[in-house]
């Protein structure tokens, strides 16, 4: 699609996009990605560099001379998020399932987590997702386009480094107006929340809070700027405010056959999931679950393709709900 198709400030977007990865194009590849005319490459170049004089972040498009040059960005740039089309969904799931065929990957875990955090934080369909998510279904009663809306709005104040004003529907509490700056989105449960600090709730004492966007139900951009904490770390939080507030962790390792080896592999089940292919075409998977009684139904979903490896007490456990359902169904 030439730019005449999708006008020069789409074109210019796009190409910033492309220079965010860190390396140098020549213009006559960035020319062929964008499906323009080389020569408008050096008006988008110029374009940016106008922009980034005012820029925050502070970037700039610098050009490298020399055979082997182009452009590159140099600096931080915020780069607006596209919405991923389904071709470009189905290239990355491709991409990251051809890299896991390959034998001599030695990386594999660390490309599987990256996957993962790349796809949790894209509004895209959550069974191609490996991030942080349960086997929950999405409640129907959510309207879809008030979550969209209220994760564009909260993205970009994230982005803007902006205090929001919100109005929330709490669980235990009275619906309150609150300002929040909100520090990162994310996807668990099959639903979007977003970590922030709350600058006028108690919270009971913890100023770090992580709020659903289903419960939104007004936000306000403010023009108060905010920076995030050094110390803030989404894994840790989300550890700490989301899992455990669920149960208990512990650390569990399954051996999975027949279907259920494949399965285990596209899905996420547990925190720090990560899986190991036996000779026998089997699969050992070790994470961190959650002591409650959804993580002892999912593994007896698994039926007896899914075997508790440890911990003892978890074998235990499913022999004893295996023999209550047997009790139950037993011809008397």
């Amino acid at each position: 699609m030439s730019e005449k198709f999708k006008g020069k400030a789409a074109c210019c977007i796009e190409m910033l996009q492309i220079l965010s990865t860190g390396r140098t194009y020549k213009v006559s590849e960035l020319a062929e990605m964008l499906e323009v005319n080389p020569r408008n490459i050096t008006e988008y170049a110029k374009e940016l560099r106008e922009v980034s004089m005012g820029s925050v972040g502070g970037f700039y498009i610098e050009t490298v001379p020399g055979r082997y040059g182009g452009y590159r960005l140099n600096g931080n740039a915020c780069v607006p998020a596209l919405q991923l089309s389904l071709e470009d969904k189905n290239a990355l799931i491709d991409l990251f399932n051809f890299a896991m065929t390959k034998k001599d990957f030695i990386n594999k875990n660390g490309c599987s987590k990256t996957m993962g955090k790349i796809f949790s934080s894209l509004l895209i369909d959550a069974s191609h997702s490996n991030g942080i998510i349960s086997t929950n279904k999405i409640n129907s009663l959510i309207d879809e386009s008030i979550i969209q809306k209220n994760y564009n709005a909260i993205d970009k104040a994230i982005k803007q480094r902006r205090t929001i004003k919100i109005t929330y529907r709490w669980l235990k509490e009275p619906t309150s107006t609150i300002l929040v700056n909100p520090y990162q989105l994310f996807l668990y449960d099959n639903e979007w929340r977003f970590f922030g600090w709350l600058l006028d709730h108690d919270n009971n004492g913890d100023p770090i809070c992580y709020l659903k966007l289903s419960r939104v139900e007004n936000i306000e951009l403010t023009d108060d700027r905010f920076k995030i904490p050094k110390f803030f770390k989404l894994d840790d939080y989300v550890k700490k405010n989301v899992f455990t507030q669920n149960g208990e962790m512990f650390k569990v390792k399954l051996i999975a056959s027949g279907i259920r080896a494949k399965l285990l592999k596209e899905k996420q089940y547990g925190y720090n999931q990560e899986y190991v292919d036996l000779p026998d075409g089997s699969v050992e998977i070790t994470c961190e679950m959650q002591k409650n009684h959804s993580t002892y139904n999912t593994i007896l979903g698994f039926g007896d393709l899914v075997e508790v490896v440890e911990p003892d007490w978890l074998r235990d456990k499913i022999a004893e709900l295996a023999k209550n359902i047997f009790d139950k169904y037993k011809k008397k």
